[in-house]
């Protein structure tokens, strides 16, 4: 009897769970501010008709249609081609308080020769040990997918960088210099391929 016992109340045990709804566990909402660099009269580096100021929008309105992970949510500092000063971008990323920061720029040089992508973070900054990570994964992210020639991640005082609460990084997509680069940058699929690993890449964080 004391078997039979024990193997009902075992019995009740599991149905009552079978009708026990768990709470789902929350993921983390990511929240992400996407410096769209220059604007305006501020055109950033040219090459020809291409400019970077243009481009740089192009990428960011590609990686708010990409986006499709219902935990990241981005914010742009301008979606058009308007001037924002360094010190207006900075206070939309501190009063926003974001976990990440991705500025965005294209690089240019008096060699031609020079090429790839580079990521900087501020070393005096005040997340400066997030922000060197978060570096690293976007260089490492962006390596695997080949786009860009890739090198070390770099240090560098930039205003935005610096002065940011939240770890924050810049990205210089490929130099507007070189040949290949230029080819890449003003590629439609291109875009998209650059615009979908900068969304890889901040999803991990």
């Amino acid at each position: 009897m004391k078997i039979i016992a024990k193997s009902l109340v075992a019995l009740f045990v599991i149905a009552s769970l079978a009708f026990t709804t768990f709470p789902k566990k929350t993921e983390k909402i990511v929240t992400v501010v996407v410096d769209v660099s220059h604007g305006g009269e501020d055109t950033g580096t040219s090459e020809g008709t291409l400019i970077e100021k243009e481009i740089v929008q192009q990428i960011a309105n590609k990686m708010a249609l990409l986006s499709k992970d219902a935990n990241v949510q981005l914010h742009f500092t301008r979606t058009d081609d308007s001037f924002i000063s360094l010190q207006d971008r900075v206070q939309f990323i501190n009063n926003l308080k974001p976990d990440v920061v991705l500025s965005l720029h294209i690089n240019d040089s008096d060699n031609t020769e020079i090429s790839g992508m580079e990521v900087f973070f501020s070393d005096q900054g005040k997340q400066s040990v997030l922000s060197k990570k978060l570096a690293n994964s976007v260089m490492n992210t962006m390596k695997a997918e080949g786009i860009f020639e890739t090198s070390k991640v770099k240090s560098a005082n930039f205003y935005v960088l610096k002065n940011s609460e939240a770890p924050a990084v810049a990205v210089e997509l490929g130099f507007l210099s070189n040949p290949k680069d230029r080819s890449i940058l003003q590629n439609d699929f291109k875009q998209n391929e650059i615009a979908k690993v900068l969304l890889v890449a901040i999803s991990n964080q």
